[in-house]
Parts: C-alpha cells; sequence; structure tokens
C-alpha cells in the first residue's frame, strides 16, 4: 500500500515501512462513514493523499466564474485525447499547471512550461 503524505511532492512513500501510520488511518476512515457506500473511497482518499490544491489561476477562476474553469479542463480533456499515447510532449505556457495533470495522464513524459516564475514556484509548491 502507498501512501501520499499531503506534502508528497510527488514522492510515494510505503506504509509498510511506515507501520504508525497505517493504523492512524484505517482507524480514521473506519470511524467516519459516508451516507451513501459508494463514496467512501473520497474518505480513503482524503487520508491517504488529502486534498488537492487549486493552482493560483484556477483557483481565482473557481472563485469569479467556475464555469470558466469547466472550460478550461474541457480544453485539456479534448488535447489529452489528441495527443494520447505520445511519448514526449512539451506544453508551452502552463500557467499554473492545474491541467496538466489531465494530459499527463495519457502521455508518456510531459514537460510543461511557463516564463511566469511565480506560476512555476506555485506548481511546484503542491
Amino acid at each position: 500500500m502507498t501512501y501520499y503524505p499531503p506534502d508528497y511532492n510527488h514522492k510515494a512513500v510505503d506504509l509498510w515501512s511506515m507501520p504508525n501510520i497505517l493504523p492512524e488511518i484505517q482507524k480514521r476512515t473506519m470511524e467516519e462513514k459516508t451516507a451513501e457506500p459508494q463514496y467512501s473511497n473520497a474518505l480513503e482518499v482524503r487520508d491517504r493523499i488529502g486534498f488537492a490544491r487549486l493552482g493560483l489561476m484556477s483557483n481565482q477562476a473557481w472563485h469569479d466564474d467556475p464555469r470558466h474553469l469547466i472550460f478550461v479542463l474541457s480544453r485539456y480533456k479534448f488535447v489529452s485525447k489528441m495527443l494520447e499515447g505520445y511519448d514526449k510532449v512539451l506544453e508551452i505556457g502552463c500557467g499554473d499547471g492545474f491541467g496538466s495533470k489531465l494530459v499527463r495522464q495519457t502521455v508518456k513524459n510531459l514537460t510543461a512550461v511557463d516564463f511566469d516564475p511565480l506560476f512555476i514556484a506555485d506548481f511546484n509548491e503542491r
């Protein structure tokens, strides 16, 4: 079993090498239950990985115009289908990189770049 701490920086930690964490996660998840059992996985993800943070631009879009964020993610979904199976993909102008995760699921290697160091720093913090 793999555990991704909230500050995991894309590095997995083997739970079996950290026996004190596993019982804590299991206990917390077992104590809480959702009203509908099919949503219990949401508790497991919360306890194992934590909550995902939006990037700077995505956070602003979520608060100002949530539909805009949906349009952006729809475009990323379309692009991910177009590039599915590619070996190496370069995204120029990734902004906060929030949508890049959709493309990363379908390509072997994704390099995302932006000219604004603030966006890159924000991306690396998540």
